[in-house]
C-alpha cells in the first residue's frame, strides 16, 4: 500500500468485510482463499481511489520554490459567508415557488427533481402509466418555471 497507515486502513476494511460477509462462505476449506480474495480486492479498490484522487502533500512539508524554500499552504476550498447566503437565498426562491405549485404538479417535482426517484419508481407510486410520469412531469417543470420567472427569480 506504500506506507503503515494505508495499509492498517486497508486491513480494517478488509476485516469488516470479512465479518459482514462471514455468512456467505459456506465452504471452510476455501476460507483461507477467501479471505485472500477480500483482502485482495480491498488492497485494489483502495490503490485505485487513491490513483483516482489527486496527490497529496503533507502540510508540514516544505518544498523549494523560486527564490527560497517555502512550507505549503492549503488554500481554502470553502464557500464564502456570501457564496452560503446566496445559496441559502436561491433554496428558498425555488421552494417558495414549488410550495405555489397546484398539487398534482408539486407532487411530480418532489418525487423526481427532489427525492431523485427514477420514472418507474414514480409510476408505481402514483400508480399511473409511464408516459403519464413523462408527461406530468413535463408539464409541472413547465408550471415551475412560470412560477419562478413570474416571482422575479
Amino acid at each position: 500500500m506504500g506506507n503503515k497507515e494505508d495499509a492498517r486502513d486497508v486491513s480494517q476494511d478488509a476485516l469488516i468485510k470479512i465479518y459482514k460477509n462471514l455468512h456467505k462462505c459456506t465452504d471452510p476449506t476455501g476460507f483461507k482463499s477467501w479471505v485472500y480474495k477480500i483482502a485482495t480486492n480491498t488492497c485494489i479498490d483502495q490503490l485505485r481511489k487513491n490513483k483516482n484522487s489527486s496527490n497529496t502533500s503533507s502540510l508540514d512539508e516544505t518544498f523549494q520554490g523560486e527564490e527560497s524554500e517555502q512550507k505549503f499552504q492549503p488554500v481554502d476550498t470553502a464557500p464564502s459567508p456570501e457564496e452560503t447566503l446566496l445559496k441559502k437565498e436561491h433554496h428558498a426562491h425555488i421552494h417558495k415557488a414549488i410550495s405555489m405549485l397546484k398539487p398534482e404538479h408539486r407532487i411530480y417535482i418532489v418525487l423526481r427533481d427532489i427525492q431523485q426517484l427514477s420514472y418507474e419508481e414514480i409510476s408505481d407510486i402514483l400508480n399511473v402509466p409511464l408516459g403519464t410520469v413523462k408527461s406530468g412531469l413535463s408539464r409541472s417543470r413547465k408550471a415551475f418555471k412560470e412560477i419562478y420567472v413570474k416571482l422575479g427569480f
